[in-house]
C-alpha cells in the first residue's frame, strides 16, 4: 500500500472562519492539477522549420519540428523539411508524420509534371497525377472523422527540377505553397480526439507553424 503525502495550509480571517487546502501528492513526489490544461484552448507557437536549420550535408539540408499535441509526454506529429541542390539537380520538400495513433485528414492533390525539350518543343509535355495531400481547412469550416484519413507520412509540399543542356523535367506539388495560413485536420481514434494545426508555407521547403487546438470526444470543430 503506498502513502500519498499531504500538505495542509490553513488560512484563517480574523479567527472567524477556517479554510483548509489540502494538496495531494502522488507517490513519485509530484502533482498535477490536470495535465489537459490546454485542451479546449489555441496554444500560440509562432515557430518557423526551414531546410538548413538543424542539417547541413553541404548539398542537402534538412529540419525537423516535434510537436505534442495532448501533453502526454510524446510527439504527436513530426513536420519534416528538407532540400537539395547539385548540379543540375534540385528539390525541396516539406512533410507530416502522424504518430501515437493521430491521423492526418486527407483529400486529392495534383502533381504537375513538365517536360521541355529546347530543340524539339513539340515534344514538351505537361501532365498531372493525383497524389494524397492534407485537406486544405480554412477558418469557418468544421473538421470531423467523417472525412478520408491516413496515418502515412503525407507530403504537404514538392518541388523537383533537372536540367540538362538541351532539355528539362520537373515535378511540383504546391496547393500549399503561398495560400496564407490554413489549418491542417488531425483525428486520433484512440482518445477519440479531433484537432487542428494553423501552418503557413511561404515556399516548399519552409513552415510557418502559428497554433494548435485539440478536443476530445466531440463530434467536430468548428473552426473559428
Amino acid at each position: 500500500m503506498q502513502i500519498k503525502p499531504s500538505v495542509t495550509i490553513k488560512l484563517a480571517t480574523k479567527g472567524l472562519f477556517i479554510f483548509t487546502f489540502v494538496i495531494l501528492f502522488n507517490s513519485c513526489g509530484s502533482f498535477d492539477f490536470g495535465k489537459n490544461t490546454n485542451e479546449g484552448k489555441e496554444v500560440h507557437l509562432n515557430d518557423t522549420i526551414w531546410a538548413n536549420q538543424s542539417q547541413n550535408y553541404g548539398i542537402s539540408n534538412e529540419g525537423k519540428y516535434e510537436l505534442n499535441i495532448d501533453k502526454d509526454q510524446n510527439t504527436d506529429i513530426t513536420f519534416w523539411v528538407e532540400n537539395h541542390s547539385l548540379g543540375r539537380e534540385s528539390y525541396y520538400i516539406s512533410k507530416i508524420i502522424p504518430q501515437n495513433n493521430y491521423s492526418i485528414i486527407t483529400e486529392k492533390g495534383i502533381k504537375l509534371h513538365h517536360s521541355e525539350n529546347y530543340n524539339y518543343p513539340e515534344g514538351n509535355s505537361e501532365q498531372t497525377e493525383e497524389v494524397e495531400i492534407p485537406k486544405i481547412f480554412s477558418s469557418g469550416d468544421t473538421i470531423s472523422k467523417n472525412y478520408s484519413i491516413s496515418n502515412d507520412t503525407i507530403t504537404l509540399a514538392y518541388r523537383y527540377q533537372n536540367a540538362y543542356t538541351s532539355y528539362s523535367w520537373s515535378y511540383e506539388i504546391s496547393q500549399w505553397v503561398n495560400i496564407g495560413e490554413k489549418y491542417i485536420g488531425l483525428y486520433n481514434s484512440a482518445e477519440e480526439l479531433l484537432a487542428w494545426i494553423l501552418i503557413d508555407l511561404s515556399q516548399h521547403d519552409m513552415i510557418y507553424i502559428k497554433s494548435y487546438y485539440y478536443q476530445r470526444n466531440i463530434e467536430y470543430i468548428l473552426i473559428q
